[in-house]
């Protein structure tokens, strides 16, 4: 299985639109059930009207059916820019592209966890094959998955908050380092619901290796080829 763009299915976008920080859109296809993120843009003080310009030049881009925003992203302000949603409505609205993002209220943090839970998951309708996989290419996703050490040594990445002695100390991660997660939880979300949402809270667990991420399996989210 890999998670190459493939003309013969629709592309969906999940934006996350980070401004001062990472801003995010991530390239999906749907295929036999499996979720396959196949590019993103991962970039940091870019204009959202220059990274609509980007998906524009993107070899995917006449494919694209739908847009997911997060749901309090889509209405920022910032840079002097008019509400994110506004410009990709008003440059890309005459393609037919459904511009959409979770209803209120918003899900919440544990609601996306457990759907990515669930798609990162082997499914046994496709073959134990996971329902969620990257291509090499979604580097920055991938990192925040799977966690890293920046040059400072601090430990990077969606996680929860650890005490000293290795437990989970919170119901919720930290909310940093979580721009293409977020962003892949609510397309699930949106783009296909709720159903079979785990609701189970996280056990404090020993703090092996030295990071542990908000989805707790270290290696589990390497780049599919």
């Amino acid at each position: 299985t890999a998670a190459e763009y493939d003309p013969m299915y629709p592309v969906y976008l999940a934006v996350d639109p980070g401004i001062a920080f990472a801003s995010v859109v991530l390239f999906i296809q749907q295929v036999n059930g499996q979720l396959r993120v196949f590019d993103e843009l991962y970039l940091a003080e870019v204009l959202n009207r220059d990274m609509v310009t980007m998906v524009q030049q993107h070899p995917a881009f006449g494919n694209i059916e739908k847009v997911v925003f997060d749901p309090y992203g889509g209405t920022q302000r910032a840079m002097g820019q008019e509400a994110v949603i506004t410009t990709w409505q008003e440059r890309l609205g005459g393609r037919g592209i459904t511009f959409t993002a979770p209803r209120d209220p918003r899900p919440k943090i544990a609601d996306r966890l457990a759907r990515v839970h669930d798609y990162l998951a082997p499914n046994q309708r496709l073959g134990g094959h996971p329902g969620l996989i990257y291509a090499p290419r979604c580097k920055e996703s991938v990192r925040e998955l799977e966690g890293w050490i920046d040059d400072d040594g601090n430990e990077r990445g969606y996680r929860y908050r650890m005490t000293e002695t290795g437990e989970i100390a919170s119901e919720t991660p930290n909310p940093v380092d979580d721009h293409a997660s977020s962003a892949i939880g609510y397309f699930i979300i949106e783009h296909i619901g709720y159903s079979d949402v785990r609701r189970t809270r996280p056990q404090a667990v020993q703090k092996t290796p030295a990071f542990l991420t908000a989805f707790q399996r270290p290696g589990q989210f390497a780049a599919r080829r």
